[in-house]
């Protein structure tokens, strides 16, 4: 009897923790991708309202409202969305059951690990010139576009890269330009070899840490996924709206999440020059300078959204 009981106790733990591991799994999730106005969401086992924040999960049951001037979309687990804007209201429901595209996993996936993460990174180097792109990960573009800040005073730069594995010099040049693509000219970037990346100010020696980064050149196939994917998000998820960053917001997540930085960095900057004060994607942006590893960058814009 005992043994009994204690099987029948085994079995109701392993359910209820199974059941425990699917409700934190959403059913949909939010993108908040207007900087006006609150959106609103109520779960379904609550009364009350509260501030939807952007990468808030969804389950079924729950209801979002869009308060004036407010706008947001919400992005279903198969990929379906819906937009609520000014007044407007709805409820997660189940109908949406269309099928899921075959590419979808992979931007849901990166979606669902979005937080939003304001703790410090750490101390403030006082960095002046930073080398925005391409710091590190995996590029789509064999030759790469040279980024960085600019400064007070205009300086002169070496820009060198090398083979990580070697240490041999492929390409090397002076230059003052803040941004500088690597020329047709130079020897070709090889697919799936890593190089190194210094910017180095005329009269120094070595470059500080925000003066240099490591990269590779995706291979052919990772290139043509990719472009395939993001061709078949820009079909879905395209708007007549001339200011929506829904895509830009749904492709930086995945660039992001995936180390494709130098695409995720661009994705930000266009949907920031569209919307400069969403949240959603300073946050975006806030993630990236963790990624790339820039403290300074990180502290001023995460001390903006804290306040």
């Amino acid at each position: 009897m005992a043994r009994r009981f204690a099987k029948h106790l085994a079995t109701i733990v392993s359910l209820t923790w199974c059941a425990a591991g699917i409700s934190q799994e959403p059913f949909a999730v939010i993108i908040d991708v207007r900087a006006k106005g609150k959106v609103l969401m109520k779960a379904d086992t609550s009364q009350y309202w509260r501030e939807a924040r952007n990468g808030t999960w969804l389950n079924i049951g729950d209801s979002v409202q869009a308060l004036a001037g407010a706008k947001a979309t919400i992005v279903y687990h198969i990929g379906a969305h819906k937009f609520v804007a000014n007044g407007q209201a709805c409820k997660i429901d189940s109908s949406q059951d269309a099928e899921t595209p075959s590419w979808w996993q992979r931007i849901w996936e990166a979606l669902t690990k979005n937080r939003e993460d304001l703790t410090p990174m750490g101390a403030s180097r006082g960095e002046v010139v930073v080398l925005l792109s391409p710091r590190a990960g995996k590029l789509l573009s064999a030759p790469p576009t040279i980024i960085r800040t600019s400064s007070s005073r205009p300086k002169t730069y070496r820009v060198r890269i090398f083979k990580a594995d070697s240490d041999e010099l492929v390409w090397q040049t002076i230059s003052r330009d803040t941004l500088l693509v690597y020329p047709e000219n130079a020897p070709a970037l090889i697919a799936s070899q890593e190089y190194r990346i210094h910017i180095l100010p005329k009269g120094d020696s070595y470059p500080k840490e925000w003066e240099r980064g490591a990269f590779m050149i995706a291979s052919e196939s990772e290139r043509r996924a990719i472009t395939n994917l993001t061709a078949a998000l820009r079909s879905q998820y395209g708007s007549s709206d001339s200011t929506d960053v829904t895509t830009h917001f749904l492709l930086a997540s995945f660039f992001l999440q995936n180390a494709f930085y130098t695409e995720a960095y661009w994705e930000i900057q266009r949907a920031l020059i569209l919307q400069p004060n969403n949240r959603a994607m300073q946050l975006q942006l806030l993630a990236w300078y963790r990624a790339a590893g820039l403290p300074s960058l990180f502290e001023s814009l995460r001390e903006k959204l804290v306040r």
